[in-house]
């Protein structure tokens, strides 16, 4: 799973490993036959099977920005959020669960920092994934800090609880792309809060 990009913009795409196609590089640009789009509340996609015919071509291409930035309270940290652990096989970034790959089964997983937040704006919300650089920046704990806290405590979950206790309630501007539901944050800005206290107390009924 990934984007693919042009001069409008990004889209999701995914590729099946059963599909047996060639691998695709970040970076490189592809001429692309007989894909498959999709549809799902909204937001389109594209699914490359086994009649797809890739091409990589020999060009620079411009990306279009599509960028997107939501502001709100952060009043929510998903579960997967902290220390997670990740596949160490090659093209794989799946998240262990209970040191299991749903591809690759039992494998020692690789650590890395994210967090799954929700943003509240006191008309909607929006659902945010800050990878590890941006959570040791949002949190100020690396990973190594993370990885530390979590063998003094034999528990990776206390790493969520510290996060949540530094960051939950505050007001956040975040900038990136949408992939999925999620907002992916390449920048962030902490603000102020809101100076309408009607606002700061709808905001607060909806923790």
């Amino acid at each position: 799973v990934g984007l693919l990009g042009d001069e409008t913009g990004t889209i999701k795409f995914t590729k099946w490993s059963k599909s047996e196609l060639p691998e695709l590089a970040e970076g490189a640009v592809y001429r692309l036959r007989n894909v498959v789009t999709d549809e799902y509340q909204g937001r389109f996609s594209v699914k490359l099977n086994r009649t797809t015919v890739i091409e990589e071509v020999d060009e620079d291409l411009e990306v279009g920005s599509d960028d997107v930035t939501v502001e709100g309270a952060l009043v929510d940290i998903q579960s997967g959020s902290g220390l997670i652990q990740r596949c160490p096989e090659d093209d794989c970034t799946r998240v262990l669960q209970n040191g299991r790959c749903n591809e690759h089964g039992e494998v020692d997983g690789e650590f890395d920092l994210r967090i799954k937040g929700v943003l509240d704006d006191g008309e909607e919300v929006s659902e945010v994934l800050f990878d590890q650089e941006t959570t040791e920046e949002l949190t100020g704990i690396t990973l190594e800090e993370a990885q530390e806290m979590a063998m003094d405590a034999l528990d990776t979950s206390v790493v969520a609880d510290e996060m949540r206790a530094d960051v939950l309630g505050q007001y956040y501007s975040v900038t990136g792309p949408t992939f999925g539901r999620y907002v992916l944050v390449n920048e962030f800005e902490r603000l102020s809060e809101p100076a309408d206290p009607e606002a700061v107390l709808i905001k607060a009924r909806s923790i």
